[in-house]
């Protein structure tokens, strides 16, 4: 009989619990999720995201405000608008979303937030991919093209990226990741799967392509030296600082350039999304370490453009350090900033050189000579140098009689290319 009554009781006990249970995960707050420390997460985004919007705005200023301003250029301001775009809708929800100490906005922002973040990123991915094709159309196919032309094309990649992926958000499943902290499309989704990360890969295959037949340009150039005349070789061996190229110095000089910068920091930036969209198509919702390495990688992205494009051009490098240099005075002092300061007023004075660092020639050439044709680059760039101290002296023509054609057909250098 006592046995009987326990049973009854724990039957109670069970069914208490059950219903309990159930109550709580009808009640429990959808968009409270995850265990991490959101508040610091969040934190981290939002610094993260406004300091890539500050350094963003200034490098589309430069663009505009840069009376060299070259292809290239125009659209690494297309990949900042990414960044831009991207990073206030993240910065500003993830600020929200501290206030109310829950992911704020419900439905309307969730969808609102992926949506945003999809079209930007691969607004980023598209516009690093052309600036990659007309670095090798200028370099190897000796093409030019006007602002009007590019200007449309970045149009084209932006519309094309909003309409595709406000296509992909009927048929998408859109949800706060399991960290809690910011919406985007199930990694497993047409929109990341199929949109998404192929978007990536064809990107990074274009412009691997594309990098490698600029090497393989280079190369033959300096193949072609061995036949060049020994005695503009013997003339240009006289200069101050000869550079004897070879093929390692090229090897060595890539890393200069800035497409193959872009195109590193884009796999460091959105490597981890790939990464989660092949994690959970395998072994279902992606762990909350991972979505947010990939929350961090995209936030530091926006920053990190703006920061090696002032590696790669000195206007922007020039508003980089007026604006923002006051940050390193505790670390490197006043007098660093007045000297770093005054030499960019001073080398803004200085007559600008002929080579564009557009890696872009010029299309009034000459025709080459048959004798100097084969010139490797650093070469052509010191026949460069002496072509312009004929502002100065006459003497130019009598040092090096056949080597301006040889220079007005490949006035690309090494150095001009890590501009």
């Amino acid at each position: 009989m006592q046995e009987k009554k326990i049973k009854n009781h724990l039957g109670f006990v069970n069914v208490l619990s059950a219903g309990l249970k159930k109550f709580m995960s009808q009640h429990e707050d959808p968009w409270n999720i995850g265990t991490l420390h959101k508040p610091g997460i969040w934190a981290f985004y939002i610094l993260s995201n406004y300091i890539g919007v500050m350094f963003c705005l200034v490098l589309i200023y430069s663009v505009y405000t840069n009376a060299k301003r070259i292809t290239s250029d125009l659209y690494i301001a297309s990949l900042a608008s990414g960044c831009i775009m991207m990073s206030i809708t993240c910065g500003t929800q993830c600020m929200l979303s501290v206030i109310d100490n829950r992911f704020f906005g419900g439905d309307v922002a969730c969808q609102f937030e992926a949506i945003a973040h999809v079209s930007s990123i691969l607004v980023q991915f598209f516009s690093v991919t052309c600036m990659t094709i007309t670095f090798y159309q200028s370099v190897v196919k000796k093409r030019t093209f006007s602002d009007k032309r590019i200007l449309q094309s970045i149009a084209v990649i932006w519309i094309t990226c909003l309409v595709i992926t406000g296509l992909a958000s009927l048929v998408s499943p859109i949800y706060l990741m399991s960290a809690g902290t910011y919406c985007f499309f199930g990694f497993s989704s047409f929109a990341i799967a199929g949109w998404l990360v192929p978007g990536l890969i064809v990107a990074l295959v274009t412009m691997s392509i594309c990098h490698v037949m600029v090497m393989r340009y280079f190369t033959s150039i300096l193949i072609q030296t061995m036949h060049a005349d020994t005695s503009i070789v013997h003339q240009l061996g006289r200069q101050k600082n000869p550079i004897l190229t070879t093929e390692q110095d090229i090897w060595r000089e890539q890393w200069k350039w800035r497409s193959t910068r872009f195109i590193l920091i884009l796999l460091c930036g959105w490597g981890f999304a790939a990464i989660t969209a092949v994690d959970e198509l395998v072994a279902g919702r992606a762990p909350e370490w991972l979505v947010t390495a990939v929350g961090t990688g995209g936030v530091s992205f926006s920053w990190a453009v703006p920061v090696v494009h002032a590696f790669s051009c000195e206007h922007h490098r020039k508003l980089m350090i007026r604006m923002f240099g006051w940050v390193f005075i505790p670390i490197k002092g006043v007098e660093w900033y007045k000297t770093e300061t005054l030499t960019l007023k001073t080398a803004a004075t200085k007559q600008q050189p002929k080579i564009s660092i557009d890696h872009t020639p010029s299309l009034t050439r000459s025709a080459p000579s048959k004798t100097t044709s084969g010139l490797s680059l650093p070469q052509m760039e010191l026949v460069q140098q002496a072509d312009d101290e004929k502002v100065e002296s006459n003497s130019q023509e009598k040092m090096i009689p056949a080597a301006r054609p040889s220079l007005e057909e490949h006035s690309v250098s090494l150095k001009s290319v890590t501009s």
